[in-house]
């Protein structure tokens, strides 16, 4: 999955925008298959299935989909599963993506062995937007990184079996057998806490209606990183009970610029492709004090500040995302927005 779920500049903040919250939906850097596992607790275990990419062609277009599975227990107790999916294909330069996520997948539905292996069978209870019955097969383990406590063992193999999707907009399913790509895994984790990630520099902005979203984020490790945007339309109900879908679309921009002097930035989507648009944050101040924590980036512990600063969003040219099967998502043009500095330094 290409949208990422906003980082902690943008998830851990509450944005008041009328009487709802913000959340940063699918932005900055891993989709529902590298969706983050809430610690359990000490006498629990947690799965987290993640696959890889699985390709289908529908319509002269080539689709990739990806899931994840998030299930456990704790003690003698099994909870039900939170089941996240999504679509994608290169779109006018960048990423078109549509993603759906159930939290009422009952807890039968993922097996997994004291080996590593897992069974993942649906049924109907997502029907008729997906069933799918697969089988996990691990190659090869390693201990999971916990800091600061638990444990935890991390799988990789192959991922394959019967996938019956329907996304019921514009005439994108599939129904065969399909083998995902690399990678594929399995962690599985007995009160494991990731260490925590270093956060790159992002931004989100919201009108009053909060499932309408656009926002940017630097991605990649140097020398390769670049600036990232995409507008979002989430919280979009669909048939299952349970399960939300959202929309949207991604595309590299230009480096947002950053005016020291007044707490300004200006951004901008691409100039013609999948997120187009263009704003300026104004009349910004600082959300809370400066954090500075411990972090890993690209294997390596950081020390790292950020400032993050709340202010006014004005766009001087409409945010928007060209879908193929959604059609034009409009980000709203004015609201209240978030945008964060970050200086890193290796420990």
């Amino acid at each position: 999955m290409k949208f990422r779920s906003a980082r902690r500049a943008a998830t851990r903040f509450v944005i008041v925008s009328g009487a709802a919250a913000v959340s940063a939906g699918f932005l900055a850097t891993a989709g529902p298959a590298n969706a983050a596992v809430a610690a359990p607790a000490a006498t629990g275990i947690g799965y987290q299935l993640n696959s890889g990419n699985a390709s289908f062609k529908v319509g002269g277009h080539t689709w990739e989909l990806q899931l994840s599975v998030l299930g456990g227990k704790l003690g003698k107790i099994t909870g039900l599963n939170l089941v996240s999916f999504s679509i994608s294909t290169s779109h006018l330069g960048g990423t078109e993506e549509h993603s759906w996520s159930d939290d009422l997948v009952p807890s039968k539905d993922l097996s997994v062995s004291s080996k590593g292996g897992a069974t993942l069978k649906t049924g109907s209870s997502m029907n008729p937007i997906l069933s799918v019955s697969l089988a996990f097969s691990p190659t090869s383990h390693a201990k999971a990184s916990c800091d600061p406590g638990g444990s935890g063992t991390v799988y990789t193999g192959k991922l394959s079996g019967t996938v019956h999707f329907n996304a019921g907009l514009g005439g994108v399913k599939v129904s065969k057998k399909l083998t995902f790509g690399k990678p594929d895994t399995l962690e599985v984790s007995h009160a494991c806490t990731p260490p925590t990630a270093c956060d790159l520099e992002s931004w989100i902005a919201a009108g009053r209606s909060t499932t309408l979203l656009t926002a940017g984020a630097l991605v990649g490790e140097p020398p390769h990183q670049k600036w990232e945007v995409s507008v979002e339309r989430s919280g979009v109900k669909t048939s299952v009970k349970g399960m939300t879908r959202a929309d949207g679309g991604l595309s590299v921009s230009p480096a947002p610029k950053f005016g020291a002097g007044d707490k300004s930035l200006t951004v901008s989507g691409s100039a013609g492709g999948t997120v187009t648009g263009a704003a300026e944050f104004t009349h910004a101040t600082l959300f809370e004090h400066p954090a500075t924590f411990t972090c890993v980036f690209g294997g390596k512990k950081y020390t790292e500040t950020e400032r993050n600063y709340l202010g006014e969003f004005t766009s001087s040219k409409e945010f928007e995302a060209h879908t193929l099967i959604t059609g034009v998502i409009l980000a709203p043009k004015t609201g209240t927005g978030l945008f964060s500095t970050i200086s890193m330094k290796k420990k």
